[in-house]
C-alpha cells in the first residue's frame, strides 16, 4: 500500500462530540477499487457522539465521490452488558462501478461489464455483529454481512463457468477483460455472509503467544473458508508465525478456493 494523500480537519466541541472532515485531493499511484477507473476526488464528513465513558458511540458519515455522487453511512457500538458489545456499520449509495458477468446474447460466452454504473437504485453494504471481550483478553466476534450489490447465484455460476471454460473465444474475452475478471470492484463476490473470529492471547499462559481463528461462510452457495494463525515472540527480536487454512464446498464454489488445505510456517527477525 502506498498510502493516501489526505487533508483532515477535526472539531471537538466536547469530549463526547466530534466532527471530522476528510478530503482526498490527489492519488498516490494506488488504483481505485474498480478496474480502469481514474482517481476520483473524495470527501467525507463524520459526525460522532459517545457516552458511557466512550464504550458506546454512534455516528453518521456523509460522503461524496467524483463521478459517483453522494453516499451516506452510519455506525453504532453499544455495550449491552459488561464485555458484550453490539455493533453495526452500513453505507448506502446509488449504483456502483463494479463489473458483473453476463451471457453474450446468442452464445454461451460470458462477458464482464459495469451494468450498474448509471443505475439510480440504492445499493447497501452493512455488517451487524456481536463481540464479547473476556477478562482474560480473549475476544470473540460473530457478524453477518450484507452486500446488496453482490453477484446473484446465477452470476456466480456464470463467473465460475467463464473461468473454467477452455473455449478459445472465452479465453480471449477473459484475457481482454482481465482487470475486471481479477478485481470486480466489490468487497465480496456475492451478497450474504456469516463471519466469526476468535483471538486467544497468551496461549497456555505463554507471554506474547497469540492464536487467531477466523471463519467465513457464503450464504449464497454455502461454501466456506477457515483460517487459523499463530504468532509467538522469540526473544526481543524474533517471531515465529504459522497458519493453516481450510476451504469447504463444491468445486467452483465461491469460497472453495484452489486448495482444500494450505499451511505456512515462517520466522521473522527485526533488527
Amino acid at each position: 500500500m502506498r498510502g493516501k494523500h489526505l487533508v483532515r480537519l477535526t472539531y471537538s466541541p466536547s469530549s463526547s462530540w466530534s466532527e471530522v472532515l476528510l478530503f482526498e485531493p490527489t492519488g498516490n499511484g494506488e488504483a481505485e477499487p474498480e478496474p480502469n477507473e481514474a482517481h476520483s476526488l473524495k470527501t467525507a464528513l463524520k459526525s460522532e457522539i459517545s457516552w458511557a465513558g466512550g464504550s458506546n458511540f454512534a455516528g453518521l458519515v456523509l460522503g461524496w465521490r467524483e463521478r459517483s455522487g453522494v453516499w451516506l453511512g452510519e455506525f453504532v457500538n453499544l455495550e449491552l452488558w459488561s464485555g458484550l458489545f453490539l455493533y453495526a456499520d452500513a453505507a448506502h449509495e446509488k449504483g456502483n462501478k463494479a463489473y458483473y458477468p453476463s451471457r453474450i446474447p446468442g452464445s454461451e460466452l460470458i462477458s464482464f461489464a459495469q451494468k450498474n454504473r448509471d443505475n439510480a437504485s440504492l445499493e447497501h453494504y452493512a455488517t451487524i455483529g456481536l463481540r464479547y471481550a473476556f477478562e482474560s483478553g480473549m475476544d470473540w466476534r460473530l457478524e453477518t454481512i450484507l452486500q446488496s450489490a453482490g453477484y446473484s447465484t446465477e452470476e456466480l455460476g456464470w463467473a465460475a463457468k467463464a473461468l473454467a471454460s477452455p473455449h478459445p473465444a472465452q479465453l480471449a474475452i477473459l484475457f481482454s477483460q482481465s482487470p475486471a475478471v481479477r478485481f470486480s470492484g466489490l468487497d465480496f463476490p456475492s451478497r450474504h455472509y456469516l463471519f466469526s473470529s476468535l483471538r486467544l492471547p497468551n496461549v497456555f499462559n505463554v507471554q506474547d503467544w497469540a492464536i487467531y481463528v477466523r471463519g467465513l461462510e457464503s450464504l449464497e452457495d454455502h461454501s466456506s473458508t477457515f483460517f487459523a494463525s499463530s504468532e509467538n515472540a522469540v526473544g526481543s527480536h524474533g517471531t515465529f508465525l504459522g497458519n493453516i487454512g481450510l476451504s469447504l464446498g463444491d468445486t467452483g464454489g465461491e469460497l472453495r478456493g484452489p486448495w482444500e488445505i494450505f499451511a505456512t510456517l515462517a520466522y521473522r527477525h527485526a533488527w
